[in-house]
């Protein structure tokens, strides 16, 4: 397909770059190419009794599935929306927590409530913290800036505040009066905010 001649002679590495362009109307989506790169240099030495050719050097074959550019722009849609459908239940799950805790501090709510409520907080934060992370580490082709971004948001949120309200929570299934729970909800509640 392509031949480079123009190295230098006292080179032992070069690079080059070649864009293959596949004749629509030959290659479909959905069927496979073979490519591969040889080369080989322009030694012949019939000198003295010697008969050496070129060497050859033959890199693996690669596979490459040619696929449909619209087929591949709805994937791409479809995994954009199941993230959208990921962080909005995160946002679901994190307003849930950030109401339960507006209850811990309500002056109707006794001790053992108070506790109790905490508990479950804290497990609803363990959660929103776990798939939060695993949400952050389920994002690929993190080659496209907005996926780089979001990641980069997720894996934040998920190693900084978030564990910063399990700490919170932490603090108030130790409390052992009503008081206990006022610096640690108010702590709590603009870290859930983020």
């Amino acid at each position: 397909l392509q031949e480079w001649t123009d190295l230098q002679s006292n080179s032992t590495v070069a690079v080059r770059h070649y864009r293959l362009e596949l004749a629509p109307e030959k290659f479909k989506p959905g069927q496979m190419v073979s490519i591969r790169a040889v080369a080989w240099d322009r030694r012949r030495v019939t000198d003295w009794g010697e008969n050496l050719q070129p060497q050859e050097a033959v890199s693996s074959w690669r596979v490459i599935r040619l696929v449909d550019p619209e087929a591949k722009a709805q994937t791409a849609l479809e995994q954009i929306d199941s993230l959208r459908g990921a962080i909005w239940k995160l946002l679901d799950q994190q307003l849930r927590a950030r109401a339960a805790i507006q209850r811990i501090v309500l002056p109707q709510t006794d001790l053992a409530q108070r506790k109790t409520l905490a508990g479950k907080v804290r497990q609803e934060q363990i959660a929103i913290q776990k798939a939060t992370q695993s949400l952050a580490e389920s994002i690929t082709q993190t080659q496209l800036e907005e996926r780089a971004a979001i990641k980069r948001v997720l894996s934040k949120l998920a190693l900084g505040e978030m564990l910063a309200a399990v700490e919170y929570c932490d603090a108030m299934t130790r409390a052992e009066t009503a008081e206990d729970f006022t610096a640690p909800v108010a702590e709590l509640a603009p870290t859930q905010d983020k």
